[in-house]
């Protein structure tokens, strides 16, 4: 069963990001694989990817659900440059939500609408869908600030949210569109503050001054 018969999904991060965030794929290091789906979908993506040979990874936690090639089992690099292996198992993680209110301990009312505002994409020959342009910065925004919480975070995801900072600086119809669509889900607001100011302030993108009202 292909992933459009599954229902209404969107990659997050990956090819993606190219160009908004990343300028070449190739630059971005890859541990796993996610998606967004509809939780009505999930059951049936579940039972695809285990036919097709793939295990759900025990957790403790209930979002993300994370599944595994049996063929291949996890293992951690004991190398630093193994990081970039081809050979490294890669996982997929399958979302039905942006943010997990029980797990974090700060609940946000984000939209419910995500799905209904994708977009298909076409990258290299490629075609997948993925969000709609505001929502995909607040996934990032989301994505980096909950990697705070959990001590630790990749400089390099305040890095892509720096170059998108800096490539579409002067679009004001999307920062209105961004702006608005924030304002919704306080303290969504505060959050993407934080995580504009980290970006801006480890790699000098500037935040426009209209968001920036709005958001520190």
């Amino acid at each position: 069963m292909s992933w459009q018969a599954a229902g209404r999904y969107a990659v997050l991060k990956g090819f993606a990001l190219v160009p908004n965030y990343c300028p070449d794929a190739s630059l971005r290091t890859v541990y796993d694989y996610d998606y967004l789906l509809s939780a009505e979908s999930m059951v049936s993506v579940q039972r695809s990817l285990e036919a097709g040979g793939y295990v759900r990874k025990p957790d403790r936690e209930e979002h993300p659900i994370v599944y595994f090639q049996a063929s291949r089992p996890l293992w951690l690099p004991s190398r630093q440059e193994d990081l970039y292996a081809a050979g490294l198992p890669r996982t997929i993680e399958l979302h039905y939500r942006f943010w997990d209110n029980n797990s974090v301990g700060i609940p946000l009312g984000l939209p419910q609408d995500t799905l209904t505002r994708i977009r298909l994409r076409d990258w290299q020959g490629l075609r997948f869908y993925s969000l709609g342009e505001e929502d995909e910065l607040v996934f990032h925004v989301l994505h980096a600030f909950r990697h705070i919480l959990n001590y630790w975070c990749r400089l390099s995801t305040f890095l892509e949210i720096a170059c998108f900072l800096e490539r579409r600086s002067s679009d004001a119809a999307f920062w209105e569109r961004f702006t608005e669509r924030i304002q919704s889900a306080p303290p969504l607001p505060e959050i993407v503050g934080v995580v504009f100011l980290l970006a801006t302030r480890l790699f000098g993108a500037e935040i426009p001054p209209a968001v920036a009202r709005s958001t520190t």
